[in-house]
């Protein structure tokens, strides 16, 4: 039989590196920044600059990811689907909203000689909201995507220890997320980066080779049914 979501399974794991590599560039070459001192960030700003890029770009991506695989998850179920979808919506707002505050970095008065009063203030509070905007998104992605991978794992669309991995990987991304959001810990170092391994070597390389090499089992979509 041939698969219908054949095309849709090569476009999802692509966009799945993709996302993953723009969000690791991101997360590890233009966050860490955030943590210095107000006075510093002028010397990074086309590094600042460029995170905007990566975020923006990621962002077309997600939402590329959950369009494409909303055929395939409302097979088993259209509420999880539409919940998918709308969560990754949300997510992709967060980060574009979190982006945009990198422009008060970049505004001159950072780096232009005015590193005091509003200046400080207004860094400050970009750089607190990109944070936070980030830790807030990727609970809603740890949220949604656990939905997304119950549902393949009762499904069978894809095998369940790779749907049982995916829940795994997308609940300590979940965790990992609300301790950095209460401050309890850092998602670029420590339990924070090791939360975010097993959802990262889930979407960077098991999940796409998958797709790549097998794709979502349309056996499973089509004769759903009959297999309740």
């Amino acid at each position: 039989m041939k698969n219908r979501f054949r095309t849709n399974s090569v476009i999802v794991g692509v966009l799945f590196v993709v996302t993953m590599l723009l969000g690791m560039a991101d997360s590890y070459l233009v966050m860490p920044k955030l943590n210095l001192p107000i006075g510093d960030l002028a010397q990074f700003r086309s590094t600042m600059l460029l995170g905007v890029f990566l975020v923006f770009f990621m962002a077309i991506g997600i939402v590329g990811i959950s369009t494409t695989i909303f055929p395939v998850a409302r097979q088993h179920g259209e509420a999880i689907a539409i919940t998918y979808v709308s969560f990754r919506v949300v997510e992709c707002l967060l980060l574009i909203f979190g982006s945009i505050t990198y422009l008060f970095l970049l505004v001159p008065g950072v780096g232009d000689g005015l590193v005091g009063g509003t200046g400080i203030k207004l860094t400050k509070l970009a750089s607190i909201m990109k944070l936070n905007a980030f830790q807030l998104s990727m609970v809603v992605l740890g949220l949604g995507s656990t939905l997304l991978n119950y549902s393949f794992f009762k499904s069978r669309v894809i095998p369940r220890w790779l749907s049982l991995w995916g829940i795994i990987g997308y609940v300590c991304l979940f965790f990992s997320a609300v301790l950095a959001l209460l401050g309890l810990t850092d998602t670029t170092g420590g339990i924070g980066t090791i939360l975010y391994i097993p959802g990262g070597l889930w979407e960077l390389f098991v999940f796409p080779i998958w797709l790549f090499l097998k794709g979502f089992r349309v056996p499973a979509v089509e004769n759903l049914h009959e297999n309740k």
